[in-house]
């Protein structure tokens, strides 16, 4: 009931909020979605993941990291991240359907690597186009379909 109540009087939390750090033994990920954590479908958005390590950075030239997106559980995009950047990558995708979606990212570690093989997962809600019929456009910008990823558990 608090929450019921909670929501009804402070609302959704801004989009913002939700970068948070997500981690899975030494390894922290961070995800954020461009255009502004609203990804809508036929539109291009970016995945930018950014690593942290119990050292200063993250080496993904020594990681086989990868990204992969499911809806209703089943995998509808991988993409392995490029391994020139030193803790952070970016990957563009366009979305062909609305829905909420699950942002798996993980790494298993290439030979001299000093981290465990970690998997976290985000959740990340795709707003229909804007020319969409119908509220659900209406609906989904009012009461806060887009306040995206949160974590899922494993």
């Amino acid at each position: 009931m608090f929450g019921l109540v909670f929501s009804l009087t402070l609302g959704w939390p801004a989009p913002g909020a939700a970068h948070v750090l997500q981690s899975d033994g030494t390894v922290g990920v961070r995800l954020h979605v461009d255009p502004g954590d609203e990804p809508m479908v036929g539109q291009s958005s970016t995945f930018m993941l950014e690593f942290q390590g119990h050292h200063a950075g993250f080496p993904l030239d020594r990681c086989d990291c990868q990204l992969v997106l499911f809806l209703d559980g089943k995998p509808v995009f991988t993409r392995a991240l490029p391994t020139d950047a030193t803790s952070a990558a970016t990957i563009a995708h366009v979305f062909d359907q609305a829905g909420v979606y699950r942002a798996e990212v993980a790494g298993t570690p290439r030979p001299g690597a000093d981290f465990k093989p970690f998997r976290v997962a985000f959740e990340v809600r795709v707003l229909p186009d804007a020319s969409a019929p119908g509220p659900v456009w209406w609906w989904a910008r009012q009461y806060g379909w887009h306040k995206s990823h949160q974590w899922l558990a494993k």
